[in-house]
């Protein structure tokens, strides 16, 4: 979900770990020289859900070992979730509705959260996404500190 920390906890797994990190909407952000915020405006979510996956495989195929950070809705389109399942571990940063919405309540650049009721919004993209998260290998908490997410991931197989 956005707001998740993502990003701040796949740069943490990738430093404990000793592995490179990348995050998805950086990588997609630099190859179209534009914000996500505007792609959206300017293009539609259809042009962005189109090459968020062609990123997605593009990376994987690329790299070897990473902790990949993608985007809230990465899971939910197209064949990205079965496809980053076959590729490595996937990890679901479960938090709460009423998390999210602290950590969002002063960021602006969400373009599927940009109108009226933010609450509302994170609910039901929450609701219409969590069977998606649900299928990642690894379910972690924003009460799990970096040691036990690091873990389960190893108890999972080989890193």
């Amino acid at each position: 979900m956005p707001g998740a920390g993502k990003s701040t906890l796949g740069r943490q797994i990738a430093e404990k770990i000793h592995i490179p990190f990348f995050d998805l909407d950086d990588i997609i952000v630099n190859a179209e020289q534009r914000s996500i915020p505007n792609i959206f405006e300017k293009e539609g979510e259809d042009y962005f859900r189109k090459i968020e996956r062609e990123s997605l495989h593009r990376i994987i195929s690329e790299k070897q070992e990473m902790v990949l950070a993608c985007g809230g809705g990465t899971p939910c389109f197209y064949d990205n979730m079965d496809f980053m399942k076959k590729s490595g571990k996937t990890v679901f940063v479960d938090v709460p509705v009423e998390g999210l919405e602290l950590r969002l309540l002063e960021n602006d650049d969400r373009p599927l959260l940009q109108s009226g009721d933010l609450s509302g919004n994170l609910r039901n993209l929450y609701i219409s996404r969590k069977s998606f998260y649900e299928e990642a290998s690894i379910i972690v908490t924003q009460e799990e500190d970096l040691g036990s997410i690091v873990e389960k991931i190893k108890a999972t197989g080989s890193l």
